[in-house]
């Protein structure tokens, strides 16, 4: 049985965690304080839609924006494992992203910063199969870049505001 199904558990858990002096690095407010303020920018691949899709769960949709956000993608596949009879069983894709941050009206960057990402695939005989692994590493790296530059960015912001008081 897990740790986190009895709520009762979790409770023991986190209220050791607070008592210890413990807080979450984001907290609920920074999210707030940027909901509808960041300009995502337009999903012109699946890619870029997936990474617009994470942006949009921390920022939501822009209604009224404050901040601009760009970013670029690439990725890259290389070989990693290789049998006797020279059949690629595992592949390494690595994923990057540049992302742009800066306040509207003003081009200086509040973030700009590269992401980097490693993870590997295993590859078969059935073509259908390994396309479809290397699609689930990908949008997975894609997740995690989102993921990091969310954070960054709420930090960045939450501390601009702070040395602006």
């Amino acid at each position: 049985m897990s740790l986190f199904k009895q709520p009762s558990r979790r409770l023991f858990l986190f209220g050791t965690l607070a008592a210890c002096g413990f807080e979450p690095v984001i907290n609920s407010e920074s999210y707030k304080e940027l909901w509808g303020k960041v300009n995502l920018p337009e999903a012109t691949t699946s890619n870029a839609f997936t990474i617009r899709r994470v942006l949009a769960t921390y920022f939501g949709e822009p209604q009224n924006p404050t901040y601009n956000l760009e970013f670029e993608y690439s990725s890259s596949t290389s070989e990693l494992a290789i049998t006797q009879s020279s059949v690629v069983t595992r592949y390494r894709l690595t994923a990057t992203g540049r992302f742009i941050a800066y306040r509207i009206g003003n081009q200086t960057p509040i973030l700009d910063q590269n992401f980097k990402r490693i993870a590997s695939y295993s590859a078969n005989d059935d073509r259908f199969a390994s396309d479809e692994a290397k699609q689930t590493t990908e949008t997975r790296l894609i997740r995690s870049l989102g993921d990091d530059f969310a954070y960054r960015f709420i930090n960045a912001v939450s501390s601009t505001n702070e040395n602006s008081l």
